[in-house]
């Protein structure tokens, strides 16, 4: 157990030539996430999330957010800082997925495939939460770890290897704690290394024992039990019931009843994330696909002296792109963008066995291309994504003082203290950028959910103007009538007082 134990610590211990490595990761990763390190932009939830207690999301079984506000990062809407941490995380964890398949002297591949897997565009969809940054970071070291852990030979009788199943399934049960779908990541790690041990011996091998396939399997089992019992903890101590939102992402009967529903929902988050999201960026619809299909095609070929070794990779390389759209078996419908985070994970593990499973230089040289055209459309993608988010933003301020300067020079109003204001109708933001699917990513946050009053104003408290309340819903279905012969902003007449509060309508509904 001892040895075991000092085997694990030093399996994520960093020498002076990993922390040179892990140094030009994260200078690769701020160079491409520069915009966002040095701007400010907050999206749809952050204007609740910002003025929320330490407990939020407990109640979608994310115990580690609060540990993360209550003991080193209290407001998590900030900018700067979230991303430097999440960087120095992103790298580790990148670090630790090339020691899990066997890969310690990165070459310029490995660092052109960081780059494409640091700009897939599931990363901009989680990260446009200023509230995601952090605990995203968190479970990306804290899966990778686990996958290396688990990736490693087990040297002693199953008894005494206890601490080879603890350990990663403790560090799967962090990772969940911070974004659920991140458990799948650590699958398709070890599929991956299982592949390899399959493809022509490049990389140093891992071991193809049964009882090896045995711990790694217990490990992921065991680490969902820990997350699930820390969550009813949590959830326990805060006095909270789970979410009704966290709850619809959970329906498992659908599996059993109607199948062909969860299976179809798969199907299409697949086709989507893989290809059909990004149709309205151009070209960069078709790097990835292409990629896939070159990088399986490669590695199919290397396993030709055997039809088992072709089965078996076969299988693996579909479990492997497959794994990030599991959760659609338990939701039994698609499920958006964000929650897909396996993606980056299975295209960088393609990749890596692309590029691996054979000797020839031409296609190792053809691997660094597919590496360096992704990251290139990734890049693309990411640029027109910041893009609107700025536009939409600017658009939004601009809008919301203009609201303040026409709400302020109606008459009658207090001159100190709290104002109440209620909105009715929506501003949509128009731009000629596409927005990244199934996100609030370049939407406005006068045109969310249809139009929300509520929304709308702690957006404008959010931004200071702080003077603003809500009335009561008695009061709003109260002043909902007065709306029907107002006109549309900025016309005359769509601001006025009735009773004390003030109504802004901005289009017909």
């Amino acid at each position: 157990m001892e040895q075991i134990e000092t085997a694990n610590r030093k399996a994520l211990n960093l020498t002076q030539d990993d922390l040179r490595i892990l140094s030009y990761l994260f200078l690769i990763f701020f160079v491409l996430y520069a915009y966002e390190i040095t701007n400010f932009n907050v999206s749809i939830d952050d204007e609740i999330l910002a003025y929320r207690s330490a407990s939020g999301f407990v109640d979608l079984g994310r115990w580690l957010f609060p540990l993360i506000r209550e003991s080193f990062w209290p407001q998590i809407i900030t900018p700067f800082g979230p991303y430097i941490l999440f960087g120095l995380c992103i790298a580790l964890g990148y670090l630790y997925i090339l020691r899990a398949l066997g890969i310690f002297r990165p070459t310029l591949f490995h660092y052109s495939a960081f780059a494409a897997f640091i700009l897939f565009p599931i990363w901009p969809a989680q990260l446009e939460f200023n509230g995601n940054v952090i605990p995203l970071g968190v479970a990306t070291v804290a899966i990778s770890a686990s996958a290396l852990l688990a990736s490693r030979p087990i040297d002693k009788p199953f008894s005494k290897s206890i601490l080879h199943i603890i350990a990663p399934a403790a560090l799967i049960s962090i990772a969940a704690g911070a974004y659920q779908s991140s458990v799948l990541i650590y699958p398709i790690v070890i599929i991956g290394r299982f592949l390899q041990d399959r493809l022509p011996p490049t990389l140093s091998p891992a071991t193809g024992k049964t009882r090896h396939v045995i711990a790694a399997t217990s490990a992921f089992l065991l680490g969902c039990v820990f997350y699930l019992a820390i969550a009813a903890l949590a959830m326990k101590i805060y006095g909270m019931p789970p979410s009704s939102y966290g709850s619809s992402f959970v329906n498992i009967n659908t599996l059993f009843s109607v199948p062909q529903n969860a299976l179809s929902g798969m199907m299409q988050n697949l086709w989507n994330v893989y290809f059909a999201w990004w149709k309205p960026f151009g070209t960069a619809a078709y790097a990835i696909p292409t990629a896939i299909v070159t990088g399986a095609a490669i590695a199919l070929h290397a396993a030709r002296d055997s039809w088992r070794t072709r089965v078996w990779v076969s299988l693996g390389l579909l479990f492997i792109l497959a794994s990030p759209a599991a959760f659609c078996l338990l939701s039994g419908h698609e499920l958006p963008l964000r929650t897909l985070l396996g993606a980056p994970f299975a295209l960088l593990v393609l990749l890596i066995l692309f590029y691996h499973s054979t000797d020839s230089g031409r296609i190792r040289k053809a691997a660094l291309a597919a590496a360096l055209l992704i990251a290139l459309e990734g890049l693309y993608i990411q640029s027109i994504h910041q893009a609107r988010s700025a536009l939409a933003q600017k658009h939004d301020m601009l809008f919301a003082s203009a609201i303040n300067t026409d709400i302020l020079r109606t008459p009658n109003l207090p001159k100190r203290g709290p104002i109440t204001i209620d909105f009715s109708g929506a501003k949509k933001f128009e731009s000629v950028y596409p927005a990244l699917p199934t996100t609030t990513a370049g939407a406005s946050f006068f045109e969310w959910d249809g139009g929300n009053p509520h929304r709308m104003t702690s957006y404008m408290n959010l931004i200071g103007y702080h003077r603003y309340v809500e009335p009561d819903n008695k009061t709003r279905a109260r002043m909902a009538p007065h709306y029907s012969t107002m006109p549309e902003w900025p016309l005359e007449g769509s601001i006025k007082v009735v009773d004390g509060v003030v109504l802004i309508k901005i289009s017909d509904k």
